[in-house]
């Protein structure tokens, strides 16, 4: 009976020994060199910029990674060695038994300005852009409004090797927006950032020419089509439909048109203007208006398309667009 009662004390003592090895393992930090050639965005180099720390405590995790080590110089290699991180661990205090030390045993860092990664961020977030939406690579601008996603990346990623995945909403974004980017590096770490941007694209608009009167037919004469740099989503831009389309209200001279200045009821042509009808011709000239009487029309038109009109008094045929019954225009 003794003899069984020892053996099971034993057992219990056996067992309380491997829980207590097993407990210590899992508290052990890994701290692992990473590969052999490191660029920083910052000159002040930290453990966690040169080592992936994993396990133990959330608490000491977080103090290895930010004990500071060297300082990296811009144009000049830094050699970062594992005995030197092992030796900076035990300056902090850290036991020696509560770390596990692996990897390269010499790393080299070098500097990336934070200008440099900035540039790098916004040309990944405009490549991502571009790709998710079909739009050309050079025509979309991304700028960061927000630098303090930068210092994150640094505490969170391997900055001087980095990939994203930008989550843009389904409509296509324009002027400022927070945008959702999961940042990744070749070591598998992984963080997300509400990111704040500007956001412009060019696109391809019609501009008008002059003044478009409202309830002109918009011709082909009247607007030209041009790429320029959009930031506004809310306007409606309108395309090439716009021509042989009624003019809601009036559009000033070198305005972008939108659909909100076209009408969306039906068009029919009115003729106005026949053959050997006798018209005015205004010539608009800035604020300089002449009119000449008693113009021939020689062909037919609507209101806002362009006719030819003799001029009886220098009997040459210039082009015009009709106004109204009696009066068409030119504009120099």
């Amino acid at each position: 009976m003794i003899r069984k009662a020892k053996t099971g004390i034993l057992a219990a003592i056996i067992g309380l020994i491997a829980l207590s090895t097993s407990l210590h393992a899992s508290e052990v930090v890994q701290v692992i060199v990473r590969s052999n050639q490191l660029t920083v965005a910052d000159g002040e180099l930290s453990i966690g910029d040169v080592c992936d720390v994993r396990g133990g405590s959330p608490l000491l995790r977080n103090r290895i990674k930010t004990l500071d080590l060297d300082l990296v110089v811009a144009g000049k290699s830094t050699v970062v060695s594992r005995q030197q991180v092992a030796i900076r661990i035990a300056l902090d205090g850290v036991a020696r038994t509560s770390i596990s030390l692996s990897g390269p045993e010499k790393t080299t860092v070098n500097l990336i300005p934070n200008e440099k990664l900035q540039e790098r961020l916004e040309a990944k977030l405009g490549h991502d852009l571009s790709f998710q939406f079909g739009i050309g690579v050079d025509d979309v601008r991304v700028r960061l409004l927000n630098l303090d996603v930068i210092a994150k990346l640094r505490d969170s990623i391997n900055t001087g090797d980095f990939e994203i995945l930008a989550f843009f909403p389904a409509q296509l974004p324009l002027g400022d927006k927070y945008i959702q980017v999961e940042y990744s590096d070749s070591s598998g770490n992984r963080v997300t950032h509400r990111t704040h941007v500007q956001i412009v694209v060019m696109q391809n608009v019609f501009v008008t020419s002059g003044l478009i009167s409202k309830g002109t037919v918009i011709t082909a004469g009247h607007v030209q089509n041009i790429k320029r740099p959009l930031m506004d989503g809310k306007i409606e831009l309108a395309g090439a439909e716009c021509v042989g389309c009624v003019a809601s209200r009036d559009i000033a001279p070198h305005q972008i048109v939108t659909s909100r200045h076209l009408s969306r009821r039906p068009v029919r042509k009115q003729v106005l203007v026949k053959r050997n009808d006798l018209v005015d011709i205004v010539l608009m000239q800035g604020r300089l208006r002449v009119r000449v009487k008693n113009a021939k029309v020689m062909t037919s038109g609507a209101r806002g398309e362009m006719v030819r009109v003799l001029n009886t008094n220098s009997n040459k045929e210039i082009n015009a667009v009709v106004y109204d019954r009696t009066t068409v225009v030119v504009t120099q």
